[in-house]
């Protein structure tokens, strides 16, 4: 599903990543035992495959890299969240892992 107009900011605005502003916007990965593929602007789109002047070449749980030129640029699920592990709770009582 395509999230509404003004969900990721102005109208044609691309998502930060780490390696740096792009156009595209990732909505969705989908890994099966028939291959990995991605939804990115709401193209469903193959690994190998084109996406905005460029081609999709790796699709990971939550981030795609995409081959723009002579660039690599990767597109995150949810670009404004770290990802920390935390500390278990038992018993209603949290305790650090090992």
């Amino acid at each position: 599903m395509r999230p509404p107009p003004g969900f990721y900011g102005s109208a044609g605005a691309g998502v930060a990543t780490s390696a740096g502003e792009t156009g595209l916007v990732l909505q969705s990965v989908l890994i099966s035992d028939g291959g990995r593929s991605a939804i990115i602007d709401g193209e469903h789109v193959l690994v190998g495959g084109k996406i905005g002047g460029g081609r999709l070449i790796n699709v990971s749980e939550t981030q795609v890299v995409v081959q723009l030129g002579g660039a690599r640029r990767t597109l995150k699920l949810y670009p404004g969240v770290d990802k920390r592990e935390t500390a278990a709770v038992e018993g209603g009582r949290s305790r650090a892992k090992p």
